[in-house]
């Protein structure tokens, strides 16, 4: 595989600092902003592999251009705000905050929804009574989760319209 161009990866470098600037080089909430980032620089570069590839077709190399085209213009926008937050304490600060805040707590839900799954017991032989409780709670957790997911999702799209609007990219959120 080639490696990627001397410009993205400076792009990255670029996005890195900025980041750690934005929060005034806080180790944790740099570590936060990084993480969502990462996402989106995965994608770029798998679409710029695509678009190198000689067995692409020339409306797929166009599709993948006019997507790279605006990514960069999308990053441009983000670097602008990491900047602008580096800078002051107004607006742009406050978002790149919230944001750190946001990683915070969707990974403090998951590590918590990882533990609380029961442990089996092989050799309990299941009675209908905890069978009917097991399920209860299984119901109750389902319900509480379709509510978190419900208003994660309304963050999202609030988000993607704030993307679409400013032209600019406030990151993916994917944990592990």
């Amino acid at each position: 595989m080639e490696p990627l161009p001397a410009s993205f990866r400076s792009l990255y470098r670029l996005l890195l600092r900025s980041c750690s600037a934005s929060v005034l080089h806080h180790p944790t909430a740099t570590k936060r902003l990084r993480l969502l980032y990462r996402p989106v620089f995965d994608a770029a570069s798998g679409m710029m592999h695509k678009y190198r590839q000689n067995e692409s077709s020339p409306e797929e190399r166009a599709r993948i251009a006019n997507w790279l085209d605006t990514w960069n213009t999308r990053m441009d926008g983000t670097v602008d705000l990491l900047y602008n937050s580096s800078l002051s304490r107004g607006q742009a600060h406050q978002i790149t905050r919230n944001l750190g805040h946001v990683v915070y707590s969707e990974s403090k839900r998951q590590a918590r929804l990882e533990s609380t799954y029961p442990v089996w017991d092989a050799t309990a032989a299941p009675t209908p009574a905890q069978t009917a409780k097991a399920y209860a709670r299984l119901q109750k957790k389902k319900d509480e989760d379709s509510i978190v997911n419900q208003a994660l999702g309304a963050w999202a799209e609030i988000i993607h319209l704030a993307e679409a609007r400013d032209n600019l990219s406030l990151g993916r959120l994917i944990l592990k």
